[in-house]
């Protein structure tokens, strides 16, 4: 009998006023994929490099999860978008990597309770030749709370 595959997901939403009191409202849909379930070996682009931000050691084996993430909608650009994803679960941090036309994200996500996460986000600008993202746009951080609904 053939098991099902089961692929982490998460739906979110949030509402958010900064210090200069703007206010954001976003919610949205994304499933991770872990390179482990990629059955195709043949690649049809070259992969991206990634920021030194997002280099992340594959070692020791078993202690990482790697792979894609879909989303229905992206954080700087409209529309669907999808990046790679690297989980540390002993220490419980997400990171998402995010190629969009004029930028690329990082965004890393440390769950520290069910009820609270750390977050940081490095944006680059997107180099136009492909090499490897090293002009920073932005830098963010904070402590986001989960409130009941």
């Amino acid at each position: 009998m053939n098991e099902p595959f089961v692929m982490p997901g998460f739906s979110i939403a949030f509402d958010t006023r900064s210090e200069t009191g703007e206010e954001v409202s976003m919610s949205l849909k994304a499933l991770f994929v872990p390179d482990t379930f990629i059955t195709s070996k043949t690649v049809d682009f070259e992969p991206m490099p990634l920021p030194t931000a997002a280099q992340v050691p594959s070692a020791p084996i078993g202690e990482v999860i790697q792979g894609y993430y879909l989303r229905n909608k992206g954080y700087s650009e409209a529309g669907a978008i999808a990046g790679r994803f690297t989980y540390q679960p002993t220490r419980q941090t997400l990171e998402m990597t995010t190629y969009y036309r004029r930028s690329v994200a990082v965004d890393q996500m440390r769950f520290v309770s069910p009820e609270m996460r750390l977050r940081t986000i490095v944006t680059y600008q997107r180099p136009i030749d492909g090499s490897l993202p090293s002009a920073i746009d932005l830098v963010g951080f904070g402590v986001e709370h989960k409130h009941p609904m």
